[in-house]
């Protein structure tokens, strides 16, 4: 839906861990039998590490390339175009991820955030 929509970039929030890892793993992959082509673009999160998450880690991109050209991919921070001008975009996602969703070995920073 958000491919059709023209969504340039997203961000990770915690509805996308609500099934865990598993399932996210599926929106980055395309799947020809269900006519789906994945992602046209990619998602962000300056403060979640992949690295240790073996159903994500394998979708992470280099930081600060231009949107168009990481699709489907994960990084922290990219660029769009818009009537000739770059804009720089960084992703943020909610530090108590981890208490409120199913986030499997994604690393969440701060680690010690304290919501109350």
């Amino acid at each position: 839906m958000l491919n059709e929509l023209g969504i340039q970039v997203s961000t990770f929030g915690n509805h996308e861990f609500d099934f865990g890892t598993s399932v996210l793993k599926n929106v980055f992959t395309p799947d020809p039998t269900l006519n789906y082509e994945g992602l046209n673009f990619p998602y962000l999160s300056a403060n979640l590490d992949f690295s240790p998450e073996a159903n994500l880690s394998g979708f992470v991109t280099a930081d600060g390339q231009e949107a168009s050209t990481i699709a489907g991919k994960i990084a922290k921070s990219t660029i769009i175009t818009v009537n000739g001008e770059k804009i720089g975009i960084v992703g943020g996602t909610t530090p108590i991820l981890k208490s409120i969703s199913s986030t499997g070995n994604v690393g969440v920073s701060p680690a010690d955030f304290d919501e109350n």
